[in-house]
């Protein structure tokens, strides 16, 4: 009788943890995402530097620290655009992630062309 018990009960504790991970998994998949994934906004300045103070705030110093330098190297290095505004809003609805993968692109193809 108590190995039965102990089996039942061995079954529902196995069972709650199952339950509980699934759980965790849903929520944690429903959560907004954040820090070098979150949307970025940039459609006006004051936008623009909130979204920056909040990046700031969930991410590692170095991680910003890459975020503004691939920021400053797209405006600097990318002829698509006419002005700070256009550039920024180029930004918009991106992510810090996407944003970082652009500006090392584009040093790759400017990179490639400087030396063939």
């Amino acid at each position: 009788m108590d190995l039965t018990n102990s089996l039942v009960k061995a079954k529902q504790n196995v069972f709650r943890i199952i339950l509980i991970s699934v759980l965790l998994v849903f929520l944690v998949s429903c959560s907004e995402p954040v820090g070098m994934d979150a949307p970025f906004s940039s459609t006006t300045t004051e936008v623009y530097n909130e979204t920056m103070k909040t990046i700031e705030s969930q991410v590692t110093a170095a991680q910003f620290q890459e975020l503004k330098g691939a920021i400053n190297y797209l405006n600097m290095k990318s002829t698509n655009f006419s002005g700070l505004e256009e550039f920024r809003q180029s930004l918009d609805s991106s992510t810090a992630a996407k944003i970082i993968k652009q500006a090392n692109d584009l040093k790759a193809s400017k990179q490639k062309e400087a030396s063939g």
